[in-house]
């Protein structure tokens, strides 16, 4: 434990260093490098230290990790087309390692002191969990039904060269894109099963389940969540995967999989804009992931905005989410004509959070928000640990329902989501199914 403070404390006395330097000198791209690299190596500590945060937290990380390597490109600037700006450098990087720093050390405080506790779950009935994992996986095969009769009455995203939001609103039944968002979650029952009793059942519908998304327009989160949701819980129960197939076989399928997977994405960026090359877009999404990191950075301050502020926009007590959260953001950084557009298909600017809190807070009091959000967050990671490793399926499932709302919301900066009905019946469940022994 005392090397992992240790490896902290470095990572903020370096990347402050470089801030204090920033006012004397332009920082290179290699301070940048340096900076990421020192996040690169908190990450490993905690893992060396407690693999199984990693693992729960493993895909906020990825998302944290992605944005602040892209961010380095940002500083060389890149055209941000959402946002209609040419980024140029204000040192992102070092400022996005210690707002990310403060707020991993926030989380892995807490599930490291609640890995020495004695919280348990209550076990429910052998019988009953498995009633309920039959009744998933019968979901599961219903709702990739529903799809297909969809795709075959009114045509796939692609073949309308829609976005999935434009194709769920304007073209196909809305409810449908409820079925593909369940569908994916229902990817952690059948890697949760899968990593207990090793079913070939689970595998099998977990590969229908890919390919159903991907027709229905999911290119990169839906697939790199399905991903996570299989196989979080077979990392955190140590499943060997035992496929009785040479080296040679497995090295074949990996890359025809990976072949598919990558035309399939190409493509499905080559319809949605026919004049541009589906590489272009592949970076050029890309290059959008850390642009409300940039242009929120760009108007933030020492200093937290006013109390009115905060309490409407960032809380979003009793005003309209069109006017707070997330949508109040991408107004102070585009056109309210794209904001409004993006409002009604209910989509949102990509990586919002942690600075977030920097634009309502300040710098230095937004490191602690984000620390008090790490909090959260390492406490429904431990949750959702105590759910893959007990034997009670529906505080499993509400376990891994309740952490992966909220990092949705923490990772695109939608506070008023987490003040909701939602949220305390999650709590309330979990606290329910929880006892000292």
């Amino acid at each position: 434990m005392n090397k992992v403070f240790f490896v902290f404390i470095l990572t903020f006395i370096v990347n402050f260093i470089f801030i204090g330097v920033s006012y004397f000198f332009q920082l290179s791209n290699a301070v940048y490098v340096i900076s990421f690299l020192s996040f690169i190596l908190l990450i490993w500590c905690l893992y060396k230290h407690n693999p199984n945060f990693i693992y729960v937290s493993a895909y906020a990380l990825l998302a944290m990790v992605s944005t602040l390597f892209i961010s380095i490109l940002l500083e060389n600037g890149v055209f941000l087309i959402e946002i209609g700006q040419v980024s140029y450098s204000i040192d992102l990087p070092v400022k996005a390692t210690i707002q990310l720093s403060s707020f991993l050390l926030g989380a892995f405080l807490l599930f490291s002191f609640l890995s020495r506790s004695s919280l348990r779950v209550i076990n429910l009935n052998e019988s009953l969990n498995q009633i309920i994992i039959w009744s998933c996986r019968s979901l599961v095969i219903i709702i990739i039904s529903i799809l297909y009769l969809i795709a075959i009455k009114y045509g796939t995203p692609i073949s309308h060269g829609l976005h999935r939001n434009d194709y769920w609103t304007f073209v196909a039944p809305s409810w449908g894109a409820a079925l593909v968002y369940f569908l994916i979650q229902f990817n952690f029952i059948l890697g949760l099963n899968y990593s207990k009793i090793k079913s070939k059942i689970d595998v099998f519908l977990y590969g229908t389940v890919i390919l159903t998304i991907i027709l229905m327009g999911e290119r990169f989160t839906g697939i790199l969540y399905s991903f996570f949701f299989f196989f979080i819980p077979i990392l955190v129960n140590n499943t060997k995967i035992n496929i009785k197939i040479s080296a040679f076989k497995k090295t074949v399928f990996l890359i025809c999989a990976l072949f598919i997977l990558g035309i399939t994405v190409l493509k499905s960026f080559s319809a949605i804009d026919q004049n541009t090359n589906p590489v272009e877009n592949v970076v050029m999404r890309a290059a959008l992931q850390p642009q409300m990191w940039w242009a929120l950075d760009e108007q933030s301050g020492a200093y937290p905005r006013d109390l009115g502020t905060i309490f409407d926009r960032y809380y979003g007590f009793f005003v309209s989410d069109r006017v707070s959260g997330t949508y109040y953001l991408m107004d102070q950084v585009t056109s309210k004509s794209l904001v409004d557009a993006r409002y009604e298909t209910k989509s949102k600017f990509t990586m919002s959070g942690f600075f977030n809190n920097v634009y309502f807070f300040g710098y230095f009091l937004g490191a602690l928000i984000n620390f008090l959000w790490g909090l959260f967050f390492g406490l429904l990671c431990y949750f959702l640990l105590l759910g893959i490793q007990c034997r009670n399926i529906l505080f499993s499932f509400i376990s891994f329902k309740f952490l992966y709302k909220i990092q949705a919301i923490l990772l695109v900066g939608s506070i008023p989501d987490v003040f909701s009905i939602g949220t305390l019946a999650f709590m309330l469940i979990c606290i329910f199914f929880l006892r000292l022994t």
